[in-house]
């Protein structure tokens, strides 16, 4: 098999959509022999922050000299930022040889039970396997959606299972209230395992989760935000101690990224019991921390953020960010969604800061089209146009900023793909 056969064995799995539940992954993972059951596996689910979590986490692991295997979803850039091995994408020579042990074990399940995997399921196993094989010493292992019928969740005894940020999103799967939401989150929470619940949750969240830890006679830790000083916090970053750790910075920006690494930083201490985590590489692993199209600064002057922000509660962030730092500024705004996203309540909380707005249609089969989306946006945003796709509200946005302007980019994760990194070239 070749790199382009395996992608193409992927991408028309991937027309299969999104099926939720176990028995496809449990038959599969029984047909690879179970390479999840011999890896150290910390799990998290959420609606937002997971991915922030864990790039602290593996930065902090890597300076302490472990190998690290991270399962990342959704993943942006090359194909193979999937599954970063060492906090690097895996090898693209590698890609074909597991697809392969993969797909040999899809087919034959699929031919003696008519089961036929999702490219979730395949990608999850295609995780496994590489990790495995490149003797990850531990794998931080983010869900996709919910936790209890995610594919990620055929895992048995993970070391730790982490419980991030829970909020309204894909409500029609995971559920319309908050609490039939969080209940699926904690279907990652296992018996006798460890569990690590994001500071920040909303009360109702907090009682699904001690109840269902409880009932696990699981151990439930919380970070104290008493304990969490915040020293300086920029555009750029933070400065903050927590508890005995002095004078912490962070380079990801907006304050919900203070409570993700406090998150992060009780993570290591509560996995010190199977690695040996020092204060320094603690410090020195939330500092060296990245992660693309989180309020990610791509320009100076004009500033220009791209933020992947696309529901309720990350919107909520992106407008406090904007309220903290950029008042009396003027801020352009080029946004676009999935249809299936709450839209409108986005649209309400990010655009009345916006003096004008581009209006866009994501290159994805569930967007919502630019044009659609403007009857919202002029709402709260009345001087707004439809640019079309990303790329031409990106160049509208540079033409038409000041030097001391901002332009907030929002809607979809899948803008940092869609521009192609052709933003680097800005200055």
């Amino acid at each position: 098999m070749t790199y382009e056969e395996a992608r193409e064995y992927l991408n028309h799995a991937s027309k299969k959509g999104i099926v939720m539940g176990l028995t496809v992954m449990e038959e599969l993972m029984k047909r690879l022999h179970h390479p999840e059951q011999n890896l150290p596996i910390v799990h998290i689910a959420g609606t937002n922050g997971k991915g922030s979590i864990l790039a602290y986490l593996e930065q902090i692991f890597l300076k302490a000299g472990y190998r690290t295997g991270r399962y990342v979803s959704p993943a942006l850039g090359a194909y193979e930022n999937r599954f970063l091995i060492d906090g690097k994408g895996m090898d693209a020579e590698k890609i074909p040889g597991i697809v392969e042990q993969v797909k040999n074990a899809a087919d034959q399940m699929e031919a003696e039970t008519g089961l036929t995997p999702t490219v979730f399921e395949l990608e999850t196993a295609m995780a496994f396997l590489a990790f495995f094989e490149a003797g990850s010493q531990v794998v931080l292992l983010e869900t996709g959606m919910g936790g209890r019928l995610d594919g990620t969740n055929v895992i048995k005894k993970p070391l730790l299972s982490i419980i991030a940020s829970v909020s309204m999103d894909h409500m029609q799967v995971l559920g319309s209230t908050l609490s039939e939401i969080a209940a699926e989150k904690a279907g990652i929470i296992k018996a006798g395992c460890d569990v690590l619940l994001y500071p920040m949750n909303p009360e109702e969240v907090n009682e699904v989760i001690r109840n269902t830890s409880d009932s696990k006679k699981s151990d439930l830790y919380k970070p104290d935000i008493r304990d969490a000083i915040i020293i300086e916090e920029t555009e750029d970053g933070a400065v903050f101690s927590y508890k005995s750790h002095k004078n912490l910075k962070i380079f990801l920006p907006g304050g919900h990224q203070i409570y993700n690494a406090v998150t992060a930083v009780e993570a290591s201490h509560i996995l010190k019991k199977w690695y040996h985590i020092e204060d320094e590489h603690i410090k020195e692993g939330l500092k060296s921390t990245r992660w693309s199209g989180r309020l990610e600064k791509i320009s100076e002057r004009p500033a220009v953020y791209l933020d992947g922000a696309h529901n309720e509660d990350a919107a909520k962030r992106l407008a406090e960010f904007m309220r903290k730092h950029f008042q009396g500024k003027r801020i352009l705004a080029v946004t676009g969604v999935l249809a299936d996203k709450e839209y409108e309540k986005m649209m309400e909380l990010v655009l009345p800061m916006a003096s004008k707005t581009a209006v866009i249609t994501p290159e994805n089969p569930r967007a919502l089209k630019g044009s659609e989306l403007l009857k919202t946006v002029e709402k709260y945003c009345p001087d707004c146009f439809n640019a079309g796709n990303i790329v031409d509200g990106f160049e509208w946005a540079k033409k038409e900023a000041g030097k001391e302007d901002v332009v907030i980019l929002f809607g979809s994760l899948s803008f940092h793909d869609q521009l192609g990194g052709y933003y680097g070239t800005i200055s």
